[in-house]
């Protein structure tokens, strides 16, 4: 039981920090006055375009994006594990994405929820995907085949 109160909160934190992030970027979804839907979708999928090189180093690969046009919009972003990659080097390329909001959000989230799969074991079952939703509110899920 403390072991799923405790997975519970490490998604809580996750999230919370992905909105606050999300929140006071420049990537502001919450203010829709000064950009439209599509531009803001660009905005967001350009970023992770451009993340994408440091997300596979990290040792993800993409499996598929997904736009919803919405207000405000979001972008669905599904992942598999490719590889390991030491703890340095992963926070060496977080650390090269300083410029890039949404592709540091995305890598973390990537990173946390690796985390969060070492402490959950079903039987007969493994981590296959992460989805992750840029938008208001943030969500990271973990898909276990």
């Amino acid at each position: 039981m403390y072991k799923l109160i405790f997975q519970g909160l490490l998604a809580l934190t996750l999230t919370s920090f992905i909105s606050y992030k999300l929140i006071n970027s420049d990537v502001n979804l919450l203010e829709l006055k000064d950009a439209s839907i599509e531009h803001m979708t660009k905005s967001i999928t350009d970023d992770l375009d451009r993340a994408m090189p440091f997300i596979n180093s990290a040792g993800y690969k993409i499996f598929s994006i997904q736009a919803q046009l919405s207000v405000p919009p979001k972008v669905f972003a599904i992942f598999e594990y490719d590889r390991l990659v030491d703890k340095k080097t992963q926070d060496m390329l977080v650390k090269a994405l300083d410029d890039n909001t949404i592709g540091q959000l995305v890598l973390i989230a990537l990173i946390e929820a690796f985390k969060i799969d070492k402490a959950i074991k079903l039987k007969n079952m493994e981590l296959k995907r992460i989805n992750i939703t840029i938008g208001i509110p943030p969500a990271v899920i973990v898909d276990y085949r």
